[in-house]
């Protein structure tokens, strides 16, 4: 409920945000946006450090862990990984390890909520910065994970964290990443008359 009740407050600051950016610059107008950007990052930031979250994320550190651990010691995994095998992901990236599906939706939740707040504080989708890069391809990874586990339900608190993903990867020419030719590209046949 915590996370609902910040998105819920991060809507509403980043109607008044934006209220106040159309009345134009001034350090009145400027003082108000960095207070109520920065109340959002704090309560942001306080939901990851309550014990109950770093306990969860503790335990889904431990089991990455024990995954990585019986990954290197499984003849099975080396030959398949020395043949060049790659089990599907988000992109190029492989699926985020998830134990608690639950703790996996309220990360993914609070991940949303740190993209928001990041688009309120740059509200532009062609910014290169890193930190909110990783938040959206973790954000996917995990859901690409979910769906492979069959617990991927596609509500509206998910569809607004993809959404907000998507437009941190700036469109076709920020983030692209080239699909695999499909048999018409492949031998030059064209696809359209």
């Amino acid at each position: 409920m915590a996370l609902d009740s910040l998105m819920h407050k991060t809507c509403h600051a980043a109607d008044e945000i934006n209220s106040l950016r159309a009345r134009g610059p001034s350090l009145a107008n400027d003082k108000k946006v960095l207070n109520l950007v920065e109340t959002l990052k704090t309560e942001h930031q306080e939901w990851k450090e309550r014990a109950v979250v770093r306990k969860g994320e503790n335990y889904e550190r431990y089991q990455e862990y024990v995954h990585i651990a019986d990954e290197l010691n499984s003849a099975t995994n080396l030959v398949f990984m020395a043949n060049g095998g790659r089990i599907s992901g988000f992109g190029d990236y492989d699926l985020m390890r998830v134990v608690d599906t639950t703790f996996a939706g309220r990360l993914n939740n609070w991940r949303a909520v740190r993209l928001y707040i990041s688009l309120i504080c740059e509200p532009m989708w062609d910014s290169r910065d890193c930190s909110r890069l990783v938040c959206a391809v973790d954000l996917c990874r995990t859901h690409a994970a979910l769906e492979a586990r069959g617990k991927f339900y596609l509500g509206a608190e998910k569809s607004v964290g993809l959404y907000l993903a998507g437009v941190i990867f700036g469109g076709p020419d920020l983030y692209a990443v080239q699909p695999n030719p499909t048999p018409f590209t492949r031998f030059n046949i064209p696809t359209s008359i």
